[in-house]
């Protein structure tokens, strides 16, 4: 007499293991380690609430240009940056946030709002992490919680 072997059917994680975020995480920032040498940032989720309400607030004075499409990309990107530095980049930490000259860039908002206007591929940077959904998944902060 032969036994049957049953083969165990390995299924795919399911959709709110590969999707679901953690809401808290996206609001309040992640630590992204090593996003260049020495540099590791506190990132909020793009388009967060926090983001949300304040470039609300700061859209109101030019909305009317807003909405018809006549706002500058020089105004656009003043107020997005603005908000970047006070609902996105949250923290940073690192020997490679350093001035020319060799003296720490400690994180202030003011200082935070300086580096993403003069420095755009800086800028770009941080807003590719807010966008990356793996940064803000939930069952890979909680299965990385337990290593």
């Amino acid at each position: 007499m032969t036994t049957k072997k049953t083969q165990k059917v390995s299924l795919p994680p399911n959709i709110f293991a590969q999707f679901e975020t953690d809401k808290s995480t996206e609001l309040n920032g992640q630590w992204v380690r090593g996003i260049r040498e020495g540099m590791n940032v506190l990132v909020a989720r793009w388009g967060n609430d926090n983001y949300k309400k304040m470039f609300q607030r700061l859209i109101k004075p030019v909305r009317q240009q807003f909405d018809r499409g006549t706002l500058s990309d020089e105004q656009l990107t003043d107020i997005t940056t603005q908000c970047m530095a006070s609902t996105i980049l949250l923290d940073w930490d690192g020997p490679g946030f350093r001035n020319r000259d060799g003296t720490e860039l400690k994180y202030t908002t003011a200082v935070c709002l300086d580096l993403l206007s003069s420095l755009p591929d800086f800028r770009d940077e941080v807003v590719t992490l807010s966008r990356e959904s793996e940064t803000y998944r939930l069952e890979q902060r909680e299965g990385s919680a337990g290593n």
